[in-house]
């Protein structure tokens, strides 16, 4: 990260110095990607301290 303040040192911003492309050599900035695995949270769940969507991609990972 690249980091610049302005002239006046009250607004601080990063720009990014590499940029990643997909593998037909398109520019990934700004790109929408769906996810592989998609899985709504729950907010009762997570207000107990469950992340549906970390379960769900571990057990994706492990094969489960």
């Amino acid at each position: 990260m690249w980091w610049e303040t302005l002239q006046h040192g009250a607004i601080t911003f990063g720009i990014p110095q590499v940029g990643c492309r997909a593998k037909n050599g398109e520019s990934m900035e700004r790109a929408l990607i769906t996810p592989d695995l998609i899985v709504p949270n729950d907010k009762a769940r997570l207000d107990a301290g469950e992340d549906q969507q970390l379960e769900a991609a571990v057990k994706s990972l492990l094969g489960q």
